[in-house]
């Protein structure tokens, strides 16, 4: 509801400059504007020419985790493989800070294990007493951020 009504806001001034362009003689031009989280809002306002939802066709985990009035699913992945195991209770990944943001948290791992960051371009697993996750295994990253 908050969204809508900030939305309702912008559009009634959207409104107020396209007439006066259209007033002025100005009557090619295109707006556009809105994202993801206001595309439903952006689309019912009818003053966009074109909205531009720009995350939504890979939905990362934070704007996953925002209620949109459409629900899109989560495409994005980053496939990581395990490069060592320099003990029982952790091993190395080569999907470091290049491969995912870590702007907006650490990016979900496949089996639940915690990530965290092992540099430009390694990340760190920490596993469970009895993980027997082995040097070589692929794994799905899920990505918090990707902007």
């Amino acid at each position: 509801a908050e969204r809508r009504e900030a939305v309702a806001d912008v559009a009634d001034a959207v409104r107020e400059v396209r007439n006066a362009l259209s007033a002025a003689g100005l009557a090619e031009f295109v707006i556009t504007g809105g994202g993801t989280g206001t595309l439903a809002a952006d689309r019912d306002s009818g003053v966009f020419d074109e909205v531009q939802p720009g995350s939504f066709c890979v939905m990362d985990l934070q704007y996953g985790s925002i209620e949109h009035e459409i629900v899109f699913e989560r495409a994005l992945e980053v496939l990581t493989t395990v490069l060592s195991r320099p003990a029982p209770n952790r091993c190395v990944v080569d999907a470091g800070s290049k491969a995912v943001d870590l702007v907006a948290g650490p990016p979900d791992v496949e089996g639940n294990r915690p990530y965290r960051s092992g540099g430009d371009e390694h990340g760190i697993l920490d596993l469970e007493a009895g993980d027997d996750l082995a040097v070589g295994a692929k794994l799905r990253l899920y990505p918090s951020h990707c902007d």
